[in-house]
């Protein structure tokens, strides 16, 4: 015990005990957990907020100027628990280890927090030379922009042009339907006159007929009907077509009895 009891200056415990035990145990409780378990929780923590998926090298450069001590907390991440006492930990860690357990535990704390500062400051340099990189990306970037720019803005003119030509030509496909259907009508409404006009051509026949033998031109009148009756060949069922074909049909026998 020759061997602890040297170190002493910093721990009088002999006539300030609750003193000493407070003032050792406010670096626990302000900077970081001495359990291996919330040690390995607060690494995961900030490489989680800073995006790293690797531990930093550096942590393992801090950890080998630490003391190497064995873990002596009472429970298994007793510090890192919500509500923690700070003067009861020191004084059950006086209790059951003594001078030299206590030792121990500080010097635990002292070692993950100098291993949380390396870490911290791989994480920060880590950052940093990100931070660096995309500084200098955007630096090139903005370096070959620069170039270009006169022919952005020669190419302004070009693309509002083009912006109107395709407005114009959408319109214009736009008129397309109302101009076909418009063509359509006016060819439906064509074939309509055409009908009847033929309906007052068939239905004209007879007396047609009967001028053309009075002015005596038979071979007219005979030329005439087959016309005629080529038509109403088409229009069977037609309401009128059959009386129509009796009379042409009268008109023609009279001219071959004559």
């Amino acid at each position: 015990m020759t061997t602890i009891a040297s170190p002493r200056p910093s721990l009088t415990l002999s006539s300030r005990r609750t003193s000493t035990s407070t003032d050792v145990n406010v670096r626990p409780d302000t900077h970081a957990p001495g359990a291996p378990g919330g040690q390995r929780r607060n690494r995961a923590a900030l490489r989680e907020f800073y995006g790293l998926k690797t531990v930093a090298k550096s942590d393992a450069a801090g950890s080998n100027d630490t003391l190497p001590t064995e873990d002596l907390t009472s429970p298994r991440g007793e510090i890192d628990r919500q509500g923690f006492d700070a003067h009861r930990y020191v004084g059950d860690v006086l209790e059951r280890e003594g001078l030299e357990g206590l030792m121990k535990v500080e010097a635990g704390l002292l070692r993950d927090i100098r291993g949380f500062d390396g870490e911290r400051k791989a994480l920060v340099y880590d950052n940093y030379s990100k931070l660096i990189g995309a500084t200098e990306t955007i630096r090139k970037m903005r370096g070959n922009m620069d170039p270009l720019k006169p022919a952005f803005a020669t190419l302004t003119p070009a693309i509002s042009h083009i912006a109107d030509r395709a407005k114009s030509l959408s319109s214009a496909s736009e008129a397309i339907p109302s101009a076909d259907k418009a063509v359509m009508d006016a060819d439906a409404q064509t074939a309509k006159e055409r009908q009847r006009q033929a309906v007052r051509y068939v239905l004209g026949t007879p007396d047609r007929l009967q001028k053309l033998i009075n002015s005596g031109r038979i071979p007219e009148a005979h030329s005439e009907w087959e016309t005629v009756s080529r038509l109403l060949d088409q229009w069977q069922g037609v309401a009128g077509s059959v009386e129509l074909r009796q009379q042409c049909t009268s008109i023609i026998d009279h001219i071959e009895k004559t």
